[in-house]
């Protein structure tokens, strides 16, 4: 139908694009139209413009890995943005007594790392190849400028309650025990860590403030949401910025 029809126009829009870049491998890369439409597919880069993913795509370096290396390591900083091509990877969680735990396995076309660029928290699990495979890479600064810049849209408190009087709901994603401690009135509570898994319950008809302390945290629930197709927006300065309004 009309979406296939759309999606072979962007596909060749972006090759297109990717072709009439300099230098490189840019040229090997449009050539490789299976891959261009593979990327397109994934649900990290479908909300993007053909022009956008043109540069995402040529951004993007071959990171080769052999079975059981460690690609980021629990509590160091993050660096790059990852897409799997090939292969399968363990998100691996340490908790405070040292015991791991696998808490998600990724396939081609899942991304990881996007968090620790986003919140400029230490990583929050180790990722780990259970064979050999191939990942691309994307280095901080094109991923704040390709990805995250883009689909990161803040409100001021004055927007958020305009917005949630025209029907927008507010999505707190700090963790149920600091939720308890007091929240914004008729604020939903699901903590960035389970915003993943909980997602699919949420309806996408509906526009979403995120919310969190600082308003970290609730940069990367947004960038989540928005890479998924639903519509939010980070409160800017997040719960520290409507104490200081009502101070």
């Amino acid at each position: 139908g009309n979406y296939e029809l759309d999606r072979a126009v962007m596909l060749g829009e972006v090759s297109t694009t990717i072709t009439h870049v300099e230098g490189g491998n840019a040229k090997a890369m449009a050539a490789d139209t299976e891959w261009l439409a593979k990327v397109m597919g994934w649900e990290a880069f479908s909300k993007l413009s053909a022009d956008r993913v043109a540069a995402v795509i040529l951004k993007l370096e071959p990171f080769p890995v052999k079975a059981k290396t460690i690609i980021i390591r629990q509590g160091s900083p993050g660096e790059h943005y990852y897409v799997v091509r090939e292969g399968r990877f363990n998100v691996v969680r340490h908790d405070k007594d040292g015991k791991a735990q696998v808490i998600n396995e990724l396939k081609p076309g899942n991304v990881f790392g996007e968090e620790s660029l986003i919140s400029g928290e230490a990583r929050n699990a180790s990722v780990v190849a259970m064979e050999d495979g191939l990942l691309m890479r994307l280095s901080r600064a094109d991923f704040d400028r390709l990805l995250k810049q883009p689909l990161v849209n803040f409100v001021s408190v004055e927007e958020a309650s305009a917005l949630v009087k025209g029907g927008a709901r507010i999505l707190d994603v700090r963790s149920p025990a600091e939720f308890k401690q007091g929240s914004l009135r008729g604020s939903v509570n699901i903590p960035v860590d389970a915003l993943r898994e909980q997602l699919p319950k949420l309806p996408k008809d509906v526009r979403y403030i995120t919310c969190c302390r600082t308003g970290n945290l609730s940069q990367v629930a947004a960038f989540l949401m928005r890479q998924r197709g639903y519509d939010a927006v980070v409160l800017k300065g997040g719960l520290q910025a409507v104490a200081r309004k009502s101070a």
